[in-house]
């Protein structure tokens, strides 16, 4: 029995590539296919050239691309967590999760955490109102947000000066009294749900394991089937940059999301 085909327009979108595949062999466009920069995406398409000249499937040539009408498939091999807010929820302390930005109040002193003129100078508790310059991003991860540094196996804790100055000198373990090491924190922002925090949420292990279960099941080929038999003729799927360094891409980020475009673009054809 002959494997039906669904003869879909594949359009990638990869910050600063866009490139337009016809698995089904039509002609695009003079201009269609874009590649910026060249370095980043030469895996890549080295990688979907093969898939042409490779693929053990046939082609259909007479479909007819006069009029594209697409569908976009977001939020599968680029996660956004607004589509699918579950992604996240085994991770603790989600609310904190790579660039979500904060404010902190001295409890001593009820006075802000400011870096002066936006940074690159000392940081100091003296603001009365709470701006720009008094918010900050929490960075690596919820489970690495500390007001501390660590030297060795000791933790050197920060507090504030009654000359409005930070430092790591508190002598002893803080509690949830009002002293000089107590901070209250205001979350300003956490609209940051992609990849990264993700990744740097759950830890590599946990991470990967998430990621390959949504992208297994997120887009299967009976969605491209649907899509084929509803009027449907191209789709955009949304791909990180990090795909061009698959199956080993640069920390946080997951490896995989290249074998989900090989099935895409099988059930494409």
């Amino acid at each position: 029995m002959r494997r039906p085909h669904a003869g879909l327009l594949v359009i990638l979108f990869l910050s600063a590539l866009r490139l337009a595949y016809s698995s089904t062999g039509a002609h695009l466009p003079h201009g269609t296919l874009t590649l910026q920069p060249a370095s980043l995406c030469a895996a890549l398409v080295s990688h979907l050239t093969a898939l042409v000249l490779y693929s053990p499937f046939s082609i259909i040539a007479d479909s007819d691309f006069s009029k594209v009408r697409a569908v976009n498939l977001g939020g599968w091999l680029v996660v956004e967590g607004w589509i699918k807010p579950s992604l996240f929820d085994g991770i603790p302390n989600r609310d904190m999760l790579d660039g979500t930005q904060v404010q902190l109040k001295s409890v001593g002193l009820q006075k802000y955490v400011s870096a002066g003129d936006g940074g690159g100078g000392n940081v100091t508790v003296d603001r009365d109102a709470a701006s720009s310059w008094e918010t900050f991003k929490v960075c690596c991860g919820p489970l690495h947000f500390r007001n501390n540094v660590r030297k060795v196996d000791k933790y050197y804790i920060i507090q504030v000066t009654n000359s409005n100055q930070l430092t790591s000198n508190y002598p002893s373990q803080p509690g949830w009294d009002n002293d000089m090491a107590t901070f209250e924190m205001t979350v300003v922002a956490n609209n940051l749900h992609g990849d990264y925090q993700l990744a740097n949420g759950y830890g590599p292990e946990k991470a990967k394991s998430v990621l390959s279960e949504h992208r297994k099941n997120f887009v299967t080929g009976r969605d491209f089937y649907f899509i084929s038999q509803n009027g449907i003729n191209a789709v955009r799927i949304p791909v990180g940059w990090w795909i061009a360094y698959d199956p080993d891409p640069p920390a946080p980020f997951v490896g995989g999301s290249l074998n989900a475009l090989d099935r895409a673009f099988y059930w494409a054809q």
